[in-house]
């Protein structure tokens, strides 16, 4: 997806930068200047922060992944482990506009976080903890691979699920016995 955003004449290149993040370091705080970025290598948790300083994780976003980062002042996130994060420096819609091809593949990396989002939030709404753990197992292994909790701690799972840690250990605890039991 990167080959096609630098294009033919490689005009797009220079309006790409790289951000390396370090496991648990959070997004820069002038990271607002950008307009969205792609997700090269790690995974990398988005937040939304209320009026009250709450905060509230919405996106786990894995290799390959676009996320939109010049949203609102209360947008934030953190590096679930090593995160390299391609940004693209300035919202020129000009640029992209004179590109189809270009265009189609934002609108389809953006129609993918919706969906990534939209996953999310249908795990958290489950009514019970081990549905909960389950659903969002299912979303994150179609983004991060088969083995998509083993980049997210126990705290980051809780923080996607709206649950307390120690509940999530718990049932991961349960979920682990259960497959050891089938097998």
């Amino acid at each position: 997806m990167l080959a096609s955003l630098a294009g033919e004449s490689g005009e797009f290149v220079s309006l790409l930068s790289c951000i390396t993040l370090e496991e648990r370091a959070e997004l820069p705080a002038n990271i607002g200047r950008y307009a969205f970025g792609i997700v090269r290598r790690g995974v990398l948790v988005r937040e939304r922060v209320d009026s009250s300083g709450a905060r509230t994780a919405v996106d786990a976003a894995g290799r390959g992944a676009y996320v939109p980062l010049g949203l609102s002042p209360g947008c934030t996130g953190y590096a679930a482990s090593r995160v390299l994060l391609c940004v693209y420096r300035e919202p020129n819609l000009e640029h992209i506009s004179g590109q189809a091809k270009l265009a189609i593949d934002l609108m389809t990396l953006a129609s993918e976080t919706l969906e990534r989002v939209e996953r999310i939030a249908e795990a958290r709404g489950r009514a019970r903890g081990a549905e909960r753990i389950e659903a969002l197992h299912e979303a994150l292994k179609e983004w991060l691979g088969p083995h998509g909790f083993e980049d997210l701690r126990q705290r980051d799972l809780a923080a996607l699920l709206g649950m307390r840690t120690e509940t999530v250990c718990r049932l991961l605890r349960a979920r682990s016995r259960s497959i050891a039991d089938l097998a």
